[in-house]
């Protein structure tokens, strides 16, 4: 008997547009500082080469949720913070993908 391919029956996540609506400019840039005061000990050439490896190595964490929930807090965005608080943890997983790259599209760096 072969299985053949299974099909997921799990659909793609995708950040909420009104939650999305709360990840500004200005909260990037406010979450830009809290990384580095979680992440103080870091040696780039470059901003954005160090935003990148926050990506691909701190998403998922808890120094780059404790950078998330100090940034939902300074931006009074609680609404943002119980949303994620709920998702289930591949989920919080793609919200971080997707933040990071909502961020990363600001274009932040110098």
């Amino acid at each position: 008997m072969s299985l053949g391919k299974r099909k997921s029956t799990r659909k793609e996540y995708h950040i909420p547009n009104d939650i999305k609506a709360h990840i500004t400019k200005e909260f990037g840039r406010e979450f830009l500082n809290q990384l580095r005061c979680v992440y103080s000990n870091y040696n780039y050439e470059s901003e954005a080469e160090w935003f990148d490896d926050m990506g691909m190595y701190c998403e998922g964490t808890g120094g780059w949720y404790t950078a998330l929930k100090k940034t939902a807090e300074i931006m009074g965005c609680r609404e943002l913070i119980e949303y994620y608080d709920n998702l289930e943890w591949y989920d919080s997983d793609q919200f971080d993908g997707q933040m990071h790259t909502i961020i990363k599209g600001y274009n932040l760096f110098d």
